[in-house]
């Protein structure tokens, strides 16, 4: 039988801003997404990453609020793509509401959501060494 273990500070912290918004699991990591387009001989590769996430919060006195939280990577990912054998050739961001939490007896809303970026790269027809991703 499993420990149920009591929530921590950030746990906590993290409750009070409503509905969590799930992260998208992807079957690759974009490099090898992109290293995969390359050996099938796609002239183009697009991938949309989940840049950033809004969290709403109402407070019953002081009302709604919401913080932009930055998702965290420990890589360059684009680096890492034009490895492959690709130029970024454009960049498109849009947003999108995924929830919303209110406060029982008062007429404030605050909003979830996420920022997505849509990187579109060419393939570099003279790459004399593309490097595999780390597999």
């Amino acid at each position: 039988m499993s420990e149920v273990r009591p929530p921590n500070r950030v746990d906590l912290e993290d409750a009070q801003w409503g509905m969590a918004d799930a992260t998208e699991k992807r079957p690759a990591s974009p490099e090898r997404l992109a290293y995969e387009a390359w050996m099938r001989g796609e002239r183009t590769f697009q991938i949309d990453l989940v840049i950033s996430r809004d969290e709403g919060f109402v407070h019953p006195t002081r009302g709604p609020a919401t913080r932009t939280r930055r998702v965290e990577s420990d890589e360059n990912v684009i680096d890492k793509i034009e490895e492959q054998g690709w130029r970024l050739e454009h960049v498109a961001l849009a947003h999108a509401q995924t929830g919303s939490i209110g406060h029982e007896g008062y007429p404030w809303f605050a909003f979830h959501g996420k920022h997505t970026a849509l990187y579109i790269f060419r393939r570099v027809e003279q790459t004399p060494n593309i490097v595999g991703p780390g597999l």
